[in-house]
């Protein structure tokens, strides 16, 4: 559920309901009732989780997901 969460925010700043640092203040309050909503589960998914800077560039998928089949 904190994709969810998460991807719920993101979403909420992008549509003009919430200011991006409100983001950084949830997270470093780490108090989930401090955010809003939450993204609906339909066809969220975690690929993958990166540690390190400069790691995104050199990710590639060795299969697609289960849905672009």
């Amino acid at each position: 559920k904190m994709v969810r969460g998460m991807a719920g925010a993101i979403a909420d700043v992008g549509l003009g309901r919430m200011e991006p640092g409100e983001i950084s203040r949830i997270l470093e309050a780490r108090d989930r009732c401090m955010a809003r909503d939450t993204a609906p589960a339909h066809g969220l998914f975690l690929v993958k989780v990166f540690y390190e800077s400069g790691q995104w560039e050199t990710h590639s998928l060795e299969q697609p997901p289960f849905w672009m089949l």
